[in-house]
């Protein structure tokens, strides 16, 4: 079995390198399996407060997972139209 990964998202280069595995995967009869990755949310709250933000400002807790999931969609509906 042959499978081909690439990150996923909706960005220019995204859609280069899907292009490519998918040229590559019809000539090596492989499969593709997108995905898409995010910061881990404590992650996200360290490096906010290295910023000196708190979960009290909102702007920690409300950004990173409302984007998160539209950059995933957005990079889901990309793999889709073309694939």
């Amino acid at each position: 079995m042959k499978v081909i990964m690439v990150p996923v998202a909706d960005r220019p280069e995204c859609r280069i390198a899907l292009d490519a595995a998918f040229r590559l995967a019809m000539e090596l009869t492989a499969n593709i399996v997108g995905y898409h990755l995010r910061p881990h949310r404590e992650e996200h709250h360290a490096h906010g407060a290295r910023l000196g933000l708190s979960l009290q400002d909102g702007a920690l807790s409300e950004l990173p997972e409302s984007s998160a999931r539209l950059n995933s969609g957005q990079g889901q509906r990309l793999f889709r139209e073309m694939a």
